[in-house]
């Protein structure tokens, strides 16, 4: 058994270094063997899931590292042996060297190793035990999906159909004899005294944990600063010893294994800085949580939610019942922002210095980078590699979408899977997400408290029926009882609500906090060409303004008629559609200038037209609001954009003690809708906005928001949120030419909601290639929104060049899939698009050429069958042409 290779450097093919089978069979097993005994809430939860007692830890611990060392079974064949045919040559006997043997696709050596198994070894293990052959194929069948946790540690569980039918192709004899061998000695030497029944139903929701903790070991174990090749005949118990000395090094290097949590948090030690906490981190201050549980908690914005969620995961972490924190975020931009704000924070989390703490979504690297760069090492350099391997970091930041994948058909679900498994997973903006990402949210909440963590919800504008929905997940997932369903219903706001093992419990209401915005009038206007006299007015009284559209062309459009048709020339466009590079100058140029501590002076006169991304992104501060009409819980959104800090006459801050009143006048958001009281065709809504109709297709929903907001005239915080949101939503009441389209809209919603279903996990079907598993691409976590693409330039002189300096990334940028079918690279050679791929991420490439006549870039994109050209520029960001 000692005659095969299990590593071999990639670039020497001829007489280079390899690792023996064996011994990185034992590297594998010796870390997980490891992480279990230094993470021991690993296996007890495995054992409460498994419905077994406390004595039986032991028979699981080694269960699972025997089941690690024999993780590259399949590698034991000649098909994958004969991939380095010089260190195959010294080993394998001349017959053998001139046969065909298969390998690849379907017989790679997961499945290979899975069939093995599956054809009579597993079988052995219980026979050998005293089973009669029915009772030990029962155990076997158990069994199963742990062994395809253990074989499928390459990201998908093994589809054995193929390998079963071609063993014979892939293995010799002598192939077999040596895999039994080395089976039968791991198996004695590494297993428990005797292998245990598992009940298959809990085996099964338990086998996606095991996989992601086979597949990080399996990283772990595979990296050669800590395990380097060792080609010497050692004998396999004496290299087990030396391997368990070198895991307890490698697994301290990898920083998985959490630090120590502070063991009485408070909000004054996470956050000294803040002096006069919100009654919301007030009240959860004094607050206990006892083991796993759902947290709501619902705050308007600048009540301090968010502090308040991470005090919760800190009183979580130091009860035990939580190892870590995932932060999720909507979008990349509120990621990095948070990322940059928290960093230091979170260190106060634990009682030791070392923490690991990642950045988490499609551009996360270069944030990572960056952090490091200022507050020093912040992941392990093994984590950094992948973001999929990020999900093990003590603490995480990131976009939703990254954690949503854990419940998906995608690649290494099990290893996102196992990285959320001991974190307290925290959902901000918990309300803004389409049907389609919500039933993933849902699935995602329901597979995590199936393993064992606890989730918090963070909202300022969650109607009830998503909080019955939500915690309906999360109570089956835990197993817990839903308890007194009347706590969901609860009219007080701001709100706590705590659901634990006992079911849900009796809400906290707080008091609304000291910075509440002022109440704020609400004014109907019917058209844009008067927003755009109101936007030019305030302007040209001295006052910034914010213009927010719902669509880019319409946000472009505005600013080109400002600018060029009416002559204000201090117009800022922001929106989603520029390359990052100039996205992220926007946003600082944004905070600068209209941010918290901006003053007067430099404030006065400007516009910024906007989609929804400036009010989900970072903390700005306009003196008046414009928006085009959407559904209620995104206006209010908006209009907290205005007079949102307190300054003087001339726009200047005041203190934020709770008594400087902010003496800006009026305080209002106007609102561009057309008239709820004349609705005389389906057009209602479409006619004044056609492109906001194809964002927001339930013109029902628009049309209870201008009814509202138009009858009540006002925004009070916090009191009237709750009830404009169960007016818009808990409500039916449709326009005889609208329901059409309504009903058709809430069709297409639950048409999306069903597309989810069928993709997500589900638990008690286990680590099973009973679905088609793929990329990340492939299974969405938002249905249809976009594609990235990654801009790349010429240089003059045939080359192409990033388009943002030196770095590919800052080039990329997502477009709306619903137009784009593919790309047009002409030009760029295989290894350049490689090259740009590989820097950036495996996003679709796109070549664009400067115009020095128009200071803008060029391009195409495919549509169809046919090609559209586009410009990108500074100010406008893409446009089509």
């Amino acid at each position: 058994m000692m005659n095969y290779w299990g590593k071999a450097q990639r670039d020497v093919m001829v007489d280079g270094p390899f690792h023996h089978l064996v011994f990185h069979s034992l590297d594998v097993a010796a870390v997980t063997d490891r992480m279990l005994r230094q993470m021991p809430w690993i296996s007890i939860s495995l054992l409460r899931l498994l419905g077994l007692p406390e004595g039986e830890r032991e028979t699981i611990i080694r269960t699972i590292v025997f089941l690690a060392a024999i993780h590259d079974l399949g590698k034991f064949a000649n098909g994958f042996q004969q991939m380095r045919r010089d260190v195959w040559e010294r080993f394998a006997p001349e017959t053998e060297r001139s046969t065909h043997w298969e390998y690849g696709g379907r017989l790679h050596h997961g499945p290979l190793g899975a069939a093995l198994l599956d054809k009579g070894i597993a079988l052995s293990w219980y026979q050998g035990q005293g089973a009669d052959r029915l009772a030990a194929q029962k155990a076997v069948m158990a069994l199963r999906t742990w062994i395809y946790a253990a074989t499928g540690h390459h990201g998908t569980p093994p589809d054995t159909t193929k390998a079963r039918q071609s063993l014979r192709s892939c293995f010799s004899n002598r192939n077999i004899a040596d895999a039994e061998s080395f089976v039968a000695w791991a198996r004695a030497a590494l297993g428990p005294e005797k292998m245990p029944v598992l009940p298959e139903k809990a085996a099964r929701r338990t086998s996606m944990m095991l996989a992601g903790l086979i597949s990080v070991a399996d990283w772990i174990g595979s990296n050669r600063d800590w395990f380097d090749y060792e080609p010497g005949a050692i004998d396999p118990a004496a290299y087990w010893e030396r391997a368990l000395q070198q895991a307890d090094i490698a697994v301290s290097a990898a920083k998985v294994v959490p630090r120590r949590p502070v063991t009485e948090p408070s909000f004054a030690h996470l956050y000294p800085e803040i002096t006069d906490p919100s009654p919301m981190q007030v009240a959860v201050d004094g607050m206990t949580f006892d083991g796993q549980c759902l947290v709501l908690i619902e705050e308007m914005t600048g009540g301090g939610k968010t502090e308040a969620a991470n005090l919760v995961a800190a009183k979580l972490m130091a009860s035990g019942a939580a190892h870590g924190l995932y932060l999720a975020l909507p979008t990349t931009a509120t990621a990095d922002a948070m990322a940059v704000r928290e960093v230091e924070m979170y260190r106060r989390f634990f009682q030791e210095d070392g923490a690991s703490f990642a950045v988490l979504h499609g551009n996360g690297a270069k944030k990572q980078a960056e952090l490091t760069d200022s507050h020093g090492s912040t992941c392990a350099e093994w984590m950094t590699e992948d973001r999929r391997r990020k999900t093990v970091a003590e603490v995480c930041v990131g976009t939703i979408d990254q954690a949503l994948l854990a419940a998906l058909p995608v690649k290494f679900a099990s290893v996102r899977l196992f990285g959320l498994m001991g974190k307290v997973f925290v959902v901000d903006e918990a309300h803004s997400y389409d049907g389609y990402t919500q039933e993933i949210l849902i699935g995602t909440i329901r597979l995590l408290a199936s393993a064992g963590a606890s989730v918090v919800l963070v909202s300022a504008t969650l109607s009830k029926a998503v909080k019955r929905s939500l915690s309906a997940a999360f109570c089956e997932g835990s197993g817990f009882p839903l308890g007194d369903a009347s706590v969901l219903e609860d009219d007080c706001y701001p709100l706590i609500t705590v659901l634990d093992r006992n079911g849900l419990q009796k809400p906290v209401a707080t008091a609304p906090t000291a910075h509440a915005p002022r109440p704020k009038s609400v004014r109907m206007i019917r058209n844009v060409k008067a927003a755009e006299v109101e936007v030019l007015q305030a302007a040209r009284a001295g006052k910034c303004v914010v213009w927010s559209r719902n669509t880019v062309d319409d946000a472009n459009e505005a600013a080109r008629r400002l600018r060029e048709v009416h002559g204000h020339a201090d117009v800022t466009v922001y929106h989603a559609c520029f390359p990052e590079f100039r996205r992220k100058a926007l946003q600082e140029q944004l905070l600068m200038r209209f941010g918290k501590t901006s003053k007067g002076a430099e404030r006065a006169g400007g516009i910024v037209v906007s989609t929804q991304i400036l009010e989900s992104s970072f903390d700005v501060d306009f003196d008046l609001v414009v928006a085009d009409l959407k559904p209620v819980d995104s206006v209010t959104q908006t209009a907290g954009r205005g007079c949102r800090h307190p300054r003087d006459l001339d726009g200047d801050p005041l203190p934020r003690d709770g008594r400087s009143a902010d003496a800006r006048e009026p305080h209002e958001i106007v609102v561009v809708a057309p008239d709820p009281f004349e609705v005389r065709n389906e057009s209602w809504y479409s006619g004044l906005f056609p492109g906001g109709a194809w964002v927001y297709r339930n013109t029902g929903v628009l049309w209870r928001t201008a009814k509202t907001l138009q009858e009540v005239g006002k925004i009070e915080y916090p009191h009237d949120l709750r009830p404009l949101i169960e007016a818009v939503y808990g409500d039916d009441e449709t326009p005889e030419p609208l329901k059409d389209a309504s009903l058709d809209a809430e069709g297409r919603d639950r048409a999306e909601r069903s597309i989810a279903l069928p993709n997500l996990l589900d638990p008690a079907k286990g680590y099973e290639p009973t679905i088609a598993w793929g990329s990340d691409e492939r299974v969405p976590t938002r249905l249809g929104v976009s594609i990235e693409i990654v801009f790349v330039k010429d240089d003059g002189t045939g080359a192409v060049k990033p388009l943002a300096g030196a770095d590919w990334s800052s080039g990329r940028m997502r477009l709306s899939s619903r137009r784009i079918t593919g790309t047009v690279p002409h030009g760029l050679t295989e290894e350049v698009v490689e090259e740009i791929k590989r820097w950036a991420g495996f996003g679709e490439i796109v070549r664009v050429v400067f115009d020095p006549l128009s200071t803008t870039w060029t391009g195409s994109l495919l549509a169809g069958e046919r090609s559209l050209s586009f410009s990108v520029n500074d100010f406008y960001g893409l446009e089509w042409r």
